[in-house]
This record gives structure tokens, sequence and C-alpha cells, in this order.
């Protein structure tokens, strides 16, 4: 298995292909990863092979091998001895070398298409021409289909692959989560932490604060929730370019705010639990696994009908699902919704979905797929 992103990043990438590994290995397969190294630090797992690598790329989370193909494919040829199967989670980098690999051992090689590339180009590089943005939907489209077969985490980012001109199978594999661990956040804890009230509504958000993923719309719907709800908290975890924005923006409410920054752990599960309803706002998922992580601590989401969210929240089950269009006066309304009292009633449904997202019957979806790609090899 092959990634350009890796632990420690908290990233959903990263989380993914570490569960990916994990359930694989829980039902009794041997699984080895390539990743890059982060300066500093130690992240020890059996049969993880670390590579030289430049992390925050343009002030981001990503990072690239800092190797030539040739050599990279060199070291995956050793580390690679006697694989069936090579599992690759991006279109370029250590992705490169994985196709080589898969190609020189003549074993399939297959793709899992975590990233809506194009939207973090836009961000990142804010003056971008729309050629740029074609190109780089080129290129993970052009590495679909020299690959076996791909994986969408989800239905509408299986229809976005087909869409863009993937003609190799699609399959929709949604990523895992780790439900026990976010179902036994201590909801007490962070509240008082925090000095939050326990009767007092906490609306949350997790992720990577940046504006692909809708933080200035997020930012403006809650300026207006909580001038509107005087006794409302907004619980924030995570870091990134838009966080001194939100700051700022949402500075005048003082003691009902709360950064937090990056959380791991029994933490992050604690975080997840003082909420009452997930806000979230982005247009560029392919599944969200945040959604899912939320709502397996029985916390609902409001989100916006854009793919990856609206595979997951299905208003009036597990949340609210508004129009892509909404502006900040109806996720205000909606949050307003919430707290009235229909939060409460969704928390059972957004058990429910969350259960269907568990690491064991991913990792047993994820199997059924590889055999069904070697099969049409043999």
């Amino acid at each position: 298995m092959a990634t350009n992103t890796y632990l420690p990043h908290v990233g959903g990438v990263a989380q993914g292909v570490n569960r990916y590994a994990r359930g694989l290995r829980e039902i009794g397969h041997e699984v080895k990863l390539v990743a890059p190294r982060f300066p500093g630090v130690n992240w020890p797992e059996k049969d993880l092979t670390r590579v030289p690598g430049f992390t925050k790329l343009l002030g981001s989370e990503f990072s690239y091998p800092a190797m030539t193909t040739r050599s990279l494919t060199k070291l995956m040829r050793k580390v690679g001895v006697g694989a069936k199967l090579v599992h690759s989670n991006h279109p370029f980098g250590i992705g490169d070398a994985a196709l080589r690999l898969a190609r020189d051992a003549g074993v399939p090689c297959v793709f899992t298409h975590w990233t809506l590339y194009e939207h973090y180009v836009q961000n990142f590089i804010p003056q971008s021409p729309q050629a740029m943005q074609n190109a780089i939907v080129k290129v993970a489209t052009d590495y679909a289909n020299a690959c076996d077969a791909s994986i969408a985490p989800s239905g509408s980012a299986r229809q976005l692959m087909l869409d863009a001109g993937v003609r190799t199978p699609v399959h929709v594999v949604p990523g895992a989560v780790d439900i026990e661990r976010f179902a036994c956040g201590n909801r007490k804890l962070t509240r008082e932490f925090l000095g939050i009230d326990s009767s007092a509504f906490v609306v949350g958000h997790v992720g990577r604060l940046s504006k692909e993923k809708g933080l200035p719309l997020l930012g403006r719907a809650m300026e207006q929730f909580l001038s509107r709800a005087p006794r409302a908290h907004f619980l924030v975890v995570g870091t990134g370019n838009a966080e001194d924005e939100l700051k700022l923006r949402l500075g005048r409410f003082g003691s009902r705010v709360h950064f937090v920054g990056v959380q791991k752990g029994a933490r992050l599960a604690n975080a997840y639990a003082a909420m009452d309803t997930f806000a979230f706002t982005s247009k560029s998922e392919t599944q969200g696994l945040v959604l899912v992580e939320a709502m397996a601590s029985g916390c609902p989401v409001v989100g916006i009908d854009a793919p990856g969210v609206r595979d997951v929240v299905v208003s009036g089950r597990n949340g609210l699902l508004l129009s892509a269009d909404v502006a900040e006066e109806q996720i205000a309304a909606a949050l307003l919704k919430a707290q009235d009292g229909l939060a409460a009633s969704l928390r059972r449904g957004a058990s429910d979905t969350a259960a269907q997202y568990d690491i064991v019957p991913s990792a047993r979806r994820l199997e059924q797929f590889y055999r069904a790609v070697l099969m049409r090899r043999n």
C-alpha cells in the first residue's frame, strides 16, 4: 500500500489508509506500507517503510517524496517482494512508483481516489486558470485508467470519476472509522475543561481550516447563529490557513467560541462527544470521514448537498442536508432548528449510520474488491 501522506498527519487520507491497513491485518492479511517520513517524528508500525519527503507543500498538509521515481521504485521493489496486489492512494509521487512496481511484478495495481485535487489547486493558487484545474483532473483520470481498477469512497465520487473519463472499473468502498473509539468519548470532560455549561447547545466542526473546506461560509453562518442563540457555543478542532480569518470574524463572541487546535485519540473523541450538532460546509469531499466520526459519537450533521456529504447525511434521519447554493442565513436557521430539539431526535439515526463504516466490515468490503480484481487478472 503506497501513500503520500500518513500518520502522524491527522487528515482524512492518512487516517483512511491507516484504517485500511488495520482492518486488513485484523482479518488476516499481510499489509506493507510505504509513506513519507516526517521530520522529527517516529511513528513505529510493523511493515511500514518511510521515505524522505517534502512536507507542507504550498503551505498545505500534503507531502511529496524527496526521491526520484527510479530510486523510489527500486526501494519499493524490495518492500514489495511477493506482493499479490499493489494499492496506491495518490496518482503521483509514491503513486507513480507504486504503478511501476505493479507492472514490473506483473500484479494488479488499484487506486483509491480520495481527493478532489482541483479544489486544492484553486485554494493554494487562487488565480489558477481553469486549464490548470482541468489538467489536475486529467492526471488523476489518466492514472485511474492506467490501473486495473479504482475505489471511490462514495457514490458521488464514483460518478465524478466516470464523468471525468475513467474507463476502468470503479467500485464504491467507503473509508472506515473506528466506531468504538468515537462512541466512547467523555462529553463532560471537554465541557468542563472549556468552561461550557452542561446544558449549553454546542455546534462543532472538525477538520482542516482552509478555504476549500467552505470555512468562509461557515464563519458567516456561525456569526449569524451565535448572534441569534445567546447561550450557544462553537467548538472548532483543527488548524489551517483560514483559521485567523475565522477567529477574527467570531472574536466578538468571546468565551462562547473555542479553538482547540488539532486533537488526537481520546481528546478528539471527547471533543466530538461535547458537540450537539456538527456543522459542515465543504463541497470538496469524496466522503468526509469527519462526518462519520461525528455520527459515531451520536452527533447529527448539518451539511451541504455536495459530493461525499450527500452520501452520508440523510435529512430527517441523521442530520439536515441543505441545498448546494445555500446562504449563511439558511445554515444559521438550520442550526437554530437543531437547537430547538431536532438534534436530539437525530442522534439514534446518526449512530446507526456510523455503524456501517466500522473498521472490520469495511475491511471485508475491501477484501472482496481485491478478490474481484485478482480474479479478473486470472
